[in-house]
């Protein structure tokens, strides 16, 4: 997993978030009734310039159990 970007004021952010082949379980808070197992990759991009927002994301999970 990868995280880099910049901000440079409240008006101003570049960020960008990759998975490659993260464990699920190690980014997922544990639950007593649920296991979940897999891996996640994909990436996550947000971009803010004044009042423009451009979000953009494709994560998937591969092997889910």
């Amino acid at each position: 997993m990868d995280f880099y970007g910049e901000m440079k004021d409240s008006t101003y952010k570049d960020f960008n978030l990759t998975f490659n082949d993260v464990d699920l379980d190690k980014v997922t808070p544990s639950l007593d009734s649920i296991s979940l197992d897999g891996k996640l990759n994909g990436f996550i991009k947000f971009q803010q310039d004044k009042n423009y927002y451009k979000p953009l994301s494709n994560v998937h999970i591969d092997s889910l159990k």
